[in-house]
């Protein structure tokens, strides 16, 4: 989701033209990011037609389904990735990996694990070149996605910064500079 959406099925790419209803992506994309958690039919409807009526946009959610479900086959023309249930819908996180699982994996690293700075360099590498880039910079006029991608920008900052601070305390400037360079470029307010 870090720098645009890419969705892979048992090791193969789908192909951007799988998804012919760009808001079939946006859909899957909130789903990917409730990280496992059900997702209420009214609020995926106040999240994706803020402005829409509510038969209009019931409508438009189960054509949009369909057409996710389509994108997201598999070879056998199955599609147990996303599910709807009689409250909600949810991407199975037992065939669901995304990179926001990853990242937030490194932030609970660099804020709660002991200090190492020749793994936390590993960590840093791994932040600017897999995370470097906004979350889906390419989805414009969702309040949600908008929302959610300015918090992660945030949460990139402060880690960065906690990271620098922890590891100034275990008396490893170098590696903190790095941290704390990075958090003033991405956040020149922090400084």
């Amino acid at each position: 989701l870090f720098g645009g959406l890419e969705v892979d099925i048992e090791g193969r790419p789908v192909e951007a033209a799988a998804f012919r209803k760009q808001r079939a992506k946006t859909l899957l994309a909130v789903l990917v990011l409730h990280r496992g958690k059900e997702t209420a039919r009214q609020e995926l409807l106040d999240i994706m037609w803020p402005d829409s009526s509510g038969d209009r946009a019931s409508n438009n959610l189960y054509s949009l389904w369909s057409a996710l479900r389509r994108a997201l086959e598999n070879e056998r023309g199955e599609c147990p990735y996303v599910v709807r249930h009689q409250a909600g819908y949810v991407a199975d996180a037992r065939y669901v990996e995304s990179d926001v699982d990853e990242f937030e994996a490194i932030c609970r690293t660099l804020c709660f694990e002991r200090p190492d700075a020749r793994e936390w360099m590993g960590l840093y590498a791994r932040l600017e070149s897999d995370f470097f880039c906004d979350l889906l910079p390419s989805e414009t006029g969702c309040a949600y996605i908008d929302r959610l991608r300015e918090s992660y920008r945030r949460r990139l900052v402060d880690v960065l910064v906690t990271a620098a601070d922890r590891l100034c305390d275990v008396d490893e400037p170098q590696a903190a500079l790095w941290f704390a360079r990075a958090a003033l470029d991405r956040c020149d307010q922090r400084e």
